[in-house]
């Protein structure tokens, strides 16, 4: 490379980093090639936004998903080409599922080198097309506004990834466009008819109110409660919403995931209904398609086309939500609609039939004593799983972010680096990562991030040597037993080869002990739960109904 050609480069990536500074972004997450990827984290260094060494390039696209979101701003990760890129969509695929902004920059060839190249030559754009709102490819002249726009893409609703290709020698070209309006997916004014909605809540004897992850990113809560005090109406959340209503107050119904068998947790909260409130509820969070037969009426931050609402609302309006909902509110009858006893009832019967009462070592048992031990603030995250689910329950949460669930996705895999996110940004806030023993070998390198960067989550691991959610769906088919059981690992050592500490634990007096030394500590804990796979499974039923 020739100095022009430098100056040319130092220029650009500069111009990157400075634009990555003035949207607030804190980290970025990756791992690098020696092209213009290594460019871009010294342009960063001097832009004091450090760069995060992560083990798998899927790794660092969770961990900068939580990161995002925890200083609300945008999550970053970085790879190299062709392999590094393809590794990258993993983690774009569940940004794009389950709605996050964030911005996947990969390495690729300059306009000149592009024909003549074969090694690791693929079509990037292409690549990550299925799961990306936009793709451009950087040029020189006019790289920061277009990170600029790309970053705010990803933040409109409905918000998720974005691509950027940066090339390893940019040449006088400009960026490629995006196609996408910087308006065209913001909360407008209040539009629709606001005066059926109101109707529409005034004419029902029970409504429920479910609350969707729309309404934590607009910041409705205040204007939640006082819809939810004025009706007192039970009120559910999805597990993305989770802590825009604190869940110990008294009217929280739990949670709303799409399950519509007789008898489930959720469905016995929902048949007792004869309306549904839906605010902010995007249906990529519900697991089939919406079945219940009552009224629906939508508030949503924009226009959801017909083809992509929750059921088929009679009537809707859209807009801040803030505004929309107070609006709303001016408009409704206080009333008692809900008894708080039904509710207290309707709690008392789920954590029996969940095992919470059981002096011995089961998924809620630990939880609850989990729950009970740890800081009110602490951050919990989860994943796809038996106890995943059970902790839609058996935890409680009282303030917004401090829940981080995989449910438009299902993602195995994603509590390891969402905690390790959650434990970089928030270091003062304990953080709990509840990970199933396949999840937890799915990210186990990542140890090594922790211990590099002297992070200290308290990793519990629900051990039942099995793919327990596939067992049971493979039971419930008749099918034999087949593809789904775990060789014993050692977690404790492989904790302690890292730096960290471990326990194994087979009842809840050891669990306790363990639980005590890990938040008293500041080093990474991993606590090895060994649970009955038998008992473990039985959870399910009254969650999923199977």
């Amino acid at each position: 490379m020739n100095p022009a050609e430098n100056s040319t480069r130092v220029t650009v990536e500069h111009k990157v980093a400075a634009a990555l500074k003035s949207n607030g972004v804190p980290y970025v997450f990756g791992m690098p090639g020696g092209g213009s990827s290594i460019d871009m984290i010294e342009a960063c260094r001097s832009e004091n936004i450090p760069f995060v060494l992560l083990q798998h390039e899927t790794s660092a696209a969770l961990m900068a998903v939580v990161c995002g979101e925890l200083t609300n701003t945008c999550g970053i990760s970085l790879s190299i080409m062709a392999t590094g890129a393809a590794n990258q969509t993993g983690g774009a695929a569940y940004a794009y599922l389950e709605r996050h902004p964030l911005i996947c920059i990969t390495e690729c060839y300059g306009p000149v080198e592009m024909p003549l190249m074969s090694l690791q030559k693929i079509d990037h754009a292409l690549a990550f097309s299925a799961y990306c709102k936009e793709s451009i490819t950087l040029g020189e002249s006019d790289a920061d506004l277009y990170v600029d726009k790309a970053i705010q893409i990803a933040k409109s609703e409905r918000p998720g990834p974005v691509h950027i290709d940066f090339p390893l020698n940019v040449g006088q070209s400009s960026s490629s466009s995006l196609s996408k309006s910087l308006d065209e997916n913001n909360p407008q004014n209040v539009c629709g008819d606001l005066d059926k909605v109101v109707d529409s809540i005034n004419s029902s004897q029970k409504p429920l109110v479910i609350v969707g992850p729309v309404a934590l990113r607009q910041e409705a809560g205040d204007q939640i409660l006082d819809i939810v005090d004025k009706l007192q109406a039970a009120v559910m959340v999805t597990s993305k919403a989770r802590g825009i209503i604190s869940e110990d107050h008294p009217l929280y119904a739990g949670i709303m995931s799409g399950v519509y068998t007789k008898g489930t947790l959720e469905e016995r909260i929902v048949s007792k209904s004869d309306a549904v409130i839906a605010i902010g509820l995007d249906r990529m969070e519900l697991l089939s398609p919406w079945k219940h037969k009552q009224p629906i009426i939508t508030l949503d931050a924009i226009e959801i086309d017909e083809n992509e609402t929750v059921g088929q609302p009679v009537a809707s309006a859209s807009g801040s939500l803030p505004n929309l909902l107070r609006s709303v509110s001016i408009g409704l009858q206080s009333r008692s609609t809900w008894n708080h006893e039904e509710v207290s009832m309707f709690w008392s019967q789920a954590m029996g039939e969940l095992g919470a009462h059981r002096n011995h070592l089961n998924a809620t048992s630990v939880l609850l004593h989990a729950r009970k031990a740890a800081p009110k603030d602490s951050i919990v995250t989860a994943e796809a799983g038996v106890y995943g689910r059970v902790s839609l329950y058996a935890w409680k949460v009282y303030e917004p972010k401090t829940y981080f669930d995989s449910s438009g996705a299902n993602t195995m895999g994603f509590s390891i680096p969402a905690a390790l996110g959650a434990s970089l940004v928030k270091p003062r806030q304990k953080t709990i990562s509840l990970v199933g023993d396949s999840g937890f070998l799915m990210r186990a390198s990542e140890l090594e991030t922790a211990a590099r960067l002297n992070l200290a989550p308290i990793i519990i691991i629900f051990d039942d040597a099995t793919l327990g959610m596939i067992r049971i769906k493979q039971r419930s088919k008749g099918y034999k037993r087949d593809g789904v059981d775990l060789a014993q690992t050692n977690f404790v050592t492989l904790a302690e080869s890292f730096g960290g500490q471990g326990w194994e634990v087979r009842d809840l007096h050891e669990f306790d002990s363990a639980f005590k030394i890990a938040l008293d500590s500041h080093r990474m804990s991993v606590i090895d739960v060994r649970v009955d796979p038998d008992e473990y499974a039985s959870h399910i039923k009254p969650i999923r109904g199977i």
